[in-house]
């Protein structure tokens, strides 16, 4: 079997941020004041006798320090109420808050729409978390109907404020299209200015702009630099491309133990991709000292998360016997998960060795169909 490196194709969309999105993981939850700072007692008095005269600053910051669990046990439904109290007077940042607690359902019932009431009124304001959280409302259609144009509009007016998350959200939108024009050159000027603000997630899809060469020259150099930049504060996806440019020598000086050390953070953190290129250097010896077992342990690992190309590597190591026990039907029955999730390689080989299984002795494929509901979860 050839030990060559498998390369992943380019992820078709290569933005975490749109990931996630589609995978409803990325919600309209951002904070006013994520942090309170700690008070002294006596500020903390004088907040209380504040609110209690109807401050509205005070009681948000009162609410703050409840949802927080700062100096005494969190409280989510008495942070709702002085919440409720200062929102109720139109202070944007408490109105934001509000909105939050209804959409996630702490504190108070879960409600979309009452969330993207308390959004908006902030938002209406200027208050640009608020205008970030109602237009990921719109993109979801939680709430509110629908609607990535009205989306669009309201994450650029938060953008325009600088709120990251907005931009890296539109410069996101801008590359594929949806609710705006797709602009590869706006989207790469979002995508780097939510990069510089610290958005983890965009200092990897700003990185894989300046590599492509999306809306921006090419630039392997710069973009290892964002890849460790976003690495370092753990993202799985950043550290894998850092490794195999180290692997390779691709923009930076090829270091093949910093490769296999940024493979393994990655695959640590359960990244399929990582997990498959790490068994590879096992495979190949590269950066490491050459393991066959190992090699197929992370590759299993890959492979058990529905990644075709470690189906298919899996399956062939299994065949030929190399790091595991030999075994056709085995091998059958991976490279049938890695055929059936449209691996076209996957599907030949897997042609291939059903011939053999049905070979001169008679032997069947059943066996291989029962290993593949076995490891499918099913009975």
């Amino acid at each position: 079997m050839s030990c060559s490196r498998h390369r992943p194709p380019p992820l078709p969309i290569a933005l975490p941020l749109l990931l996630a999105l589609a995978a409803g993981c990325v919600a309209p939850t951002t904070r006013a004041l994520t942090v309170a700072p700690e008070p002294t007692v006596q500020e903390v008095a004088d907040w209380n006798e504040r609110a209690e005269a109807g401050d509205p600053a005070a009681q948000f910051l009162l609410a703050l320090r409840l949802e927080q669990g700062r100096g005494e046990p969190a409280d989510p439904e008495r942070a709702a109420r002085w919440y409720g109290y200062a929102a109720e007077q139109g202070f944007a940042p408490a109105q934001n808050n509000l909105g939050l607690l209804c959409f996630e359902g702490r504190g108070v019932a879960q409600d979309d729409a009452e969330a993207a009431h308390w959004y908006r009124a902030a938002a209406e304001q200027g208050f640009a978390q608020a205008q970030s959280n109602l237009g990921l409302l719109h993109l979801l259609g939680r709430g509110v109907p629908r609607d990535p144009e009205r989306a669009a509009r309201w994450l650029e007016r938060a953008a325009r404020q600088g709120e990251p998350r907005s931009q890296a959200l539109l410069g996101a939108m801008h590359r594929q299209g949806l609710g705006v024009a797709a602009d590869a050159r706006t989207a790469a000027r979002w995508m780097r200015l939510a990069a510089e603000g610290g958005l983890t997630d965009a200092q990897f899809a700003w990185g894989w702009m300046l590599q492509h060469g999306e809306g921006v020259a090419a630039d392997e150099a710069a973009a290892a630099g964002w890849y460790e930049r976003a690495a370092e504060a753990g993202s799985a996806v950043a550290a894998t491309q850092l490794g195999l440019m180290r692997l390779e020598g691709r923009g930076i000086a090829r270091d093949d133990e910093a490769g296999v050390r940024w493979l393994a953070r990655a695959a640590e953190q359960g990244f399929a991709l990582a997990q498959h290129d790490l068994g590879l250097a096992y495979l190949k010896g590269q950066g490491v000292a050459r393991d066959p077992a190992r090699a197929a342990e992370w590759i299993r690992r890959a492979a058990e998360q529905g990644l075709p190309q470690a189906q298919l590597r899996l399956g062939r190591m299994q065949e030929l016997g190399i790091g595991l026990a030999r075994d056709e039907a085995g091998a059958y029955a991976w490279t049938t998960l890695g055929a059936e999730a449209g691996l076209a390689s996957a599907r030949e080989h897997r042609d291939a060795l059903a011939l053999v299984l049905a070979g001169p002795a008679g032997a069947s494929v059943e066996p291989a169909a029962d290993r593949l509901a076995h490891r499918d979860g099913s009975e």
